[in-house]
C-alpha cells in the first residue's frame, strides 16, 4: 500500500498531550491514518516514568504504552544514532536524550513532532505550542 501521509517521530510531550487531550493538532496528527508514526524506545521510558510519577495505575500505564506500540513503529537506538547524536547535542545545544530522539527521527527520515521548545531553532521539527 502506498503511503500518502507524512512520517513523524513523536516525542513524549506529544504522546502525553494526546492522552491528556491537551492539543487538537496533536490528536489530528496521531489519528490521521495516512501518517506513518515512529516512537523512540526512549520515549516509552519517558512516558511511563511521567505517568507513574503522576500516580497513574500500572494497568492504565500499560494500556497507554500498548496504544503507542500499536499506533507507531518503535525505533531502537543503535551505535550510529548514539554517535551522531553526540554531535547534534553539541551543535544544537540539546540535552542528551533530546539529541538521541532528534537523531532517531533524522535516521528514519521523519519529522520530529514535539512540544519541547529546545528544538525551536532546529530544522525538520514540527513544534506544537507548549502544554498549558
Amino acid at each position: 500500500m502506498k503511503q500518502t501521509g507524512f512520517k513523524y517521530l513523536l516525542d513524549s510531550s506529544v504522546w502525553l498531550a494526546y492522552f491528556q487531550a491537551k492539543d487538537l493538532g496533536v490528536k489530528k496528527l496521531i489519528e490521521e491514518p495516512s501518517n506513518l508514526l515512529f516512537t523512540s524506545v526512549i520515549t516509552l521510558h519517558e512516558v511511563k516514568r511521567k505517568l507513574r510519577r503522576n500516580g497513574q495505575k500500572d494497568r492504565d500505564v500499560q494500556k497507554i504504552l500498548a496504544f503507542i506500540k500499536g499506533r507507531s513503529i518503535l525505533a531502537d537506538v543503535n551505535p550510529g544514532i548514539a554517535e551522531k547524536s553526540a554531535d547534534d547535542s553539541i551543535e544544537n545545544n540539546l540535552h542528551t536524550l533530546d539529541a538521541i530522539i532528534y537523531r532517531t527521527a533524522m535516521e528514519n527520515k521523519a519529522v520530529l513532532a514535539t512540544m519541547d521548545h529546545d528544538f525551536k531553532r532546529i530544522g525538520n521539527v514540527l513544534l506544537f505550542p507548549p502544554k498549558s
